[in-house]
This record gives C-alpha cells, structure tokens and sequence, in this order.
C-alpha cells in the first residue's frame, strides 16, 4: 500500500511539473504576442507622425548612413527600361497580378523600383503589358529592405524580349539575384513608388500583420494556458481522490 502511494506521489508530481511546463509555455507565448503587438503600434505612431513630414533626398539618406527602412524620399533620375522584372503571383484585394520593378539610375546609384502591381490576365503565356516614363522627378516614394523568404526559389526566373530590352518574371525579390541578372550594380534596398497611377496600383503596407491580430492571438494563448490549467487540475484531482 505505501509503495503504491509513493508511486502515486511521483507520477503526480510529475504532472504537475509537466503541466506548470505547458502553461507556462502559453503564457509566454501570449506575453510575447503583446509585446510584439506593443511594438508595432510604436511602430505605426511614428509612422503617422512622420507621414506629414516632407519626404527626404534618397542622395541625404544614403549620405548620412541613416537608418533607411520605411523612410519616405523624393526620386529623381532616368529609368533603365532595358531591365524589367514582374514580380509573380502578387494578391490584391482578392485578385491576383504582378509587382512591377524597374531600375532608376539616380545620383545616389542605381535603384531599383517597385513600380507598382498590374492585374494577371489569368493566361500564363500571356505577360502584362506596362509603360514606363523614361525619368522620373521628385516622385514620392518609401525605402523597403526586402528580405528573404526560404520558400521562395529567388534563381527560378523567366525572361521574354520587350520593345525596350527583357522583362523577368520572378518569384520574389533578391537584390543579388536582380543585379546578376541585369549587369548593373543595384543599391541594398528598393524603393516603393507611392501616390495614385492609371496603369499601377500602390499600395503600402507597413507591417504585415496588424496589432490587433496579435492581441487577438495572445488572448487565445492564455485561453489555452487558462483551459490547460483547469483542464490538468481537474484530471490530477480525479487521480489523487483514486488513490485516497
């Protein structure tokens, strides 16, 4: 009898243990859900505030050695049209279509441009046809430093002839990958063209997932935390009256 009761004892502190493990788990995972939530409301309040403010030389920012993700700059230069790369199976509102990018060559470098998203016809064999001005001048635009996605095969392109060179398709974006491709030595960064077009829809979004989605998933991780902890204290209960 007392050696059952000794074994008891162990295999309930263990659940225990084991429970205390597994709720303390959701509970830092829901801790880190409000501070991730925390952070990109911070992040969007500085955004807003600095949405006003007049946009930057893209040559000052680069000079400087500033920090460059999201900042809002003028671009001014002449676009390499020769180079044309549609960005494939981009979503909008529902709808799926190409991120168009393109090359400026301006007096902070070659950049290159995210143009802008154009509509698929649905017809692989069938490529959007885009115009392209040849310069731009102080258009309005937003420093993104793209980054890489493993699912992603970046070296996976195709390529077709245009009226003005070779236009890509490709998976994602990869600077490296772009350069390459093109011969001409491309800046660490792209620039999100913004501001309404005929041709393009643009449209910026700053952080993928919006705060509220995460306070809504670090409610559900301490709902779980709450209903483990119910849940195993319940069941030890039900084992320790077993053995009383």
């Amino acid at each position: 009898m007392f050696t059952m009761f000794t074994r008891y004892q162990g295999s309930a502190i263990i659940s225990s243990l084991f429970l205390l493990l597994i709720v303390a788990i959701l509970l830092s995972l829901g801790v880190w859900q409000l501070s991730r939530m925390q952070e990109k409301q911070a992040f969007l309040l500085d955004l807003e505030e600095k949405k006003d403010q007049p946009a930057k030389a893209l040559i000052d920012v680069i000079d400087r050695n500033e920090a460059r993700e999201n900042v809002l700059v003028n671009v001014s230069g002449t676009l390499l049209r020769e180079h044309v790369w549609i960005v494939d199976n981009r979503p909008m509102e529902r709808e799926i279509g190409y991120q168009v990018l393109v090359v400026v060559n301006t007096p902070a470098g070659n950049v290159l441009l995210d143009y802008g998203w154009v509509a698929s016809s649905g017809d692989r064999n069938i490529w959007p046809e885009v115009t392209l001005p040849q310069t731009l001048n102080r258009v309005r635009g937003v420093i993104i430093e793209p980054t890489a996605n493993p699912f992603v095969n970046v070296e996976m392109f195709e390529s077709k002839p245009s009226d003005s060179g070779q236009v890509y398709r490709i998976q994602g974006i990869d600077i490296a990958q772009q350069s390459k491709q093109s011969g001409i030595r491309l800046s660490p960064f792209v620039v999100k063209i913004l501001g309404r077009d005929e041709q393009f829809i643009r449209h910026w979004e700053p952080v993928v997932m919006p705060p509220e989605k995460h306070l809504g998933y670090a409610i559900q991780w301490f709902g779980l935390a709450a209903a483990a902890l119910i849940i195993g204290a319940i069941a030890i209960g039900k084992t320790r009256s077993k053995h009383v």
